[in-house]
């Protein structure tokens, strides 16, 4: 009996891990925009930039971009708004960890705070949950074809 084989690529799992990130960065009110009286709303999201894998660790870089609005003037009940940019970089130890991995981040901003210092400065907190979990593509081999050939 004889048979043949070939390579079939597969995904292996190689490890997860999860952690959290906290941010923290105090922001002057550009000189173009009203003082604040109350801030109303806030929101924000993670966008992940960069991944830089090495044996055993990766370098994770990202920015947190926030948004609020806020009262300026309580007379007339009018309202402006604000934004910015925190950017992270995060040292994340996985073993098994190759540069070759296939990494996927899932990021969750579990809190948002942007609360007002003074009238011209905010401060903006945020708590980040971040999952990595890392794969690689492994070469199985496999029987494609068996032939009962008899001489």
């Amino acid at each position: 009996m004889l048979t043949d084989t070939q390579m079939l690529q597969a995904m292996h799992f190689r490890s997860s891990v999860a952690l959290q990130v906290t941010l923290d960065q105090d922001y002057n009110v550009p000189d173009n925009k009203s003082d604040i009286e109350k801030v109303i709303v806030e929101n924000g999201e993670i966008q992940i930039q960069n991944i830089k894998t090495m044996p055993d660790k990766m370098i994770l870089k990202g920015s947190l971009f926030w948004r609020m609005a806020y009262l300026k003037d309580r007379q007339n009940c009018t309202l402006d708004h604000m934004e910015g940019e925190l950017p992270f970089e995060e040292v994340v130890n996985m073993d098994g960890l190759t540069e070759e991995a296939r990494i996927r981040v899932d990021c969750e901003m579990e809190d948002l705070r942007v609360t007002m210092i003074h009238s011209r400065k905010v401060s903006v907190r945020s708590v980040v949950n971040v999952k990595v979990h890392a794969s690689a593509v492994e070469e199985i081999p496999v029987v494609s074809e068996i032939s009962d050939t008899e001489k």
